[in-house]
């Protein structure tokens, strides 16, 4: 996934300071729907979304996202 310039710096940015939050969880869990509402309860944060975790993110605060296996397998057959 491409990813522009000036969204790598501000993500760089926003590490150094201290404002990261890290929002993770496999796919079809939620993590889109978690994604939008941290961004509204902090929106001087800067949250980052992804399917995986790093050792590195350990200093940020995270948000995990989980779901029944069954339910999301299901609803990635019915997408």
């Amino acid at each position: 996934m491409k990813r522009d310039i000036l969204s790598i710096i501000r993500s760089k940015i926003h590490r150094l300071k201290g404002t990261t939050i890290i929002q993770f969880g496999p796919p079809r869990s939620g993590t889109t729907l978690v994604y939008n509402i941290l961004k509204d309860i902090f929106p001087k944060n800067f949250v980052e979304t992804r399917h995986y975790y790093r050792e590195k993110d350990k200093r940020f605060p995270t948000v995990v996202t989980y779901r029944n296996p069954l339910d999301s397998i299901t609803s990635a057959i019915l997408r």
